[in-house]
């Protein structure tokens, strides 16, 4: 869905897509002639597919300077996927780390040298944001609470229908953006404690602003993390913010910008829970708080001027 804000600009586009072109060999081959016609200065690549594309061009293209972006704590991958990183990272002229504990987990599992890497917090485009409706939070009941990512085991999903399946007397909504596959797992969990007619599974969707004005509680109960973009946008959204401790580092202020509970602990979650829906007018208060600070912290721009000098840097080698 990027693809017509890319048109507006002067940016040249290449889109690789096994569909359309059979394979990633394919792929690769008319992305090396791309690379070749258009010759650019720096690689900047992200994830592993696209990691490895980038180890291929540096060994195609020598004199590009290649920098790789971190996203994840990756402990959870398969050994040879943490095997392929760690030998292809090796041939990187940078790479971004995008939260301290990212930092750290490069460092320990793909031998990145402390002068090699460089952590720069992740940022959000604060426009998305600007103009939401704040006024009628926790108004009515039942109070809609929701959590928004990839149905996998690292988001934690789990945990939190497990805590909402002790707190049937409370009067709540839940709602789960995301796909993933762990959703009949999730369905059979939720029908198993009685409470599926009081969740709902929405999906990927493209309009999530819209989706947020009609939430009380965003919950984040992710058992590892980068730096979690669900978060800042929750926050600067205007919600109150429910998050494990791995979710909400650099983040959350317990209490203050949001709430912040150990991961993996259901009794927590239930706790906590309880007490902001308990509580409402603290909690709207902790969302004002919340969203001040994303305001104040969490733009786009601070990233991009980074990872601009990172690219400054990379080139003034030439």
């Amino acid at each position: 869905q990027l693809l017509p804000e890319f048109a507006q600009t002067s940016a040249k586009l290449f889109v690789g897509s096994k569909a359309r072109q059979g394979s990633r060999r394919v792929i690769w081959k008319e992305l090396k002639k791309y690379i070749s016609d258009v010759q650019p200065d720096i690689i900047h690549t992200h994830l592993l597919s696209g990691d490895f594309a980038g180890y291929l061009a540096k060994k195609a293209f020598p004199k590009i300077k290649w920098i790789s972006t971190q996203h994840n704590v990756e402990h959870k991958r398969p050994y040879i996927y943490r095997m392929i990183w760690k030998y292809i990272l090796r041939k990187t002229d940078r790479v971004i780390a995008v939260s301290p504990a990212v930092e750290r987990y490069a460092k320990q599992a793909f031998n990145i040298h402390s002068e090699k890497i460089t952590m720069i917090p992740n940022g959000i485009d604060l426009s998305h944001w600007k103009n939401l409706n704040t006024d009628f939070l926790f108004d009515t009941t039942p109070y809609q609470l929701a959590s928004i990512g990839r149905l996998e085991e690292q988001k934690g999903h789990t945990y939190i229908i497990d805590a909402l399946g002790k707190l049937k007397k409370h009067r709540w909504e839940y709602h789960i953006f995301g796909d993933g596959s762990f959703q009949q797992k999730l369905l059979l969990q939720a029908k198993k404690l009685h409470i599926a007619d009081r969740i709902n599974f929405h999906g990927n969707v493209d309009d999530l602003p819209k989706r947020l004005e009609k939430i009380d509680l965003v919950i984040q109960p992710s058992l590892w993390e980068g730096m979690s973009l669900t978060v800042m946008e929750a926050m600067a959204a205007g919600r109150p913010v429910l998050a494990t401790n791995v979710a909400a580092e650099c983040l959350i202020e317990d209490e203050h910008t949001g709430y912040v509970v150990p991961s993996k602990d259901v009794g927590a979650l239930q706790q906590a829970i309880a007490n902001i829906l308990s509580n409402i007018d603290v909690a709207k208060r902790v969302a004002k708080q919340g969203r001040k600070h994303a305001f104040l912290q969490f733009g786009i721009e601070k990233h991009i001027r980074v990872v601009k000098d990172v690219y400054m840097e990379a080139t003034s080698k030439l």
